[in-house]
């Protein structure tokens, strides 16, 4: 049998993703809850605007860091096993290391304050106007 350094599933034995992951979807989710909830209760006049803006947001953040999490670990799973196995100098520079994905980061983080800003936007109206 040839010898491969992709094991058969690499979050078996992994419990940092799932804890990573389900760590950055509750972060977006409180995020995501704060637009929705000031459209809510400042009674937007497009708050269904508001609401489809902030779940695309939460959609393509979620992406991004689930995306992230998944290189990562699977990137970290690949090396410890090339350590374990001795072919890997661990002094030696890593240029199969994946990129952090730090633009769509940015996009991320840049696009939630005009989202809140447009949910606060408009005044509170009387309940019955």
């Amino acid at each position: 049998m040839l010898a491969s350094a992709n094991p058969a599933n690499p979050f078996a034995h992994n419990l940092s993703f799932p804890l990573l992951a389900l760590g950055a979807l509750a972060i977006i989710a409180l995020l995501a809850f704060f637009p929705l909830r000031a459209a809510r209760v400042r009674r937007h006049s497009r708050a269904s605007l508001v609401t489809a803006l902030t779940l695309l947001w939460a959609l393509f953040a979620g992406g991004v860091f689930v995306f992230d999490a998944i290189s990562e670990t699977r990137w970290n799973s690949e090396q410890s096993i090339r350590l374990g196995s001795g072919y890997l100098d661990p002094t030696a520079p890593q240029p199969d290391a994946p990129p952090s994905p730090v633009p769509l980061f940015l996009m991320v983080a840049l696009a939630y304050p005009p989202i809140l800003a447009y949910a606060m936007s408009q005044r509170r109206r009387p309940p019955y106007e």
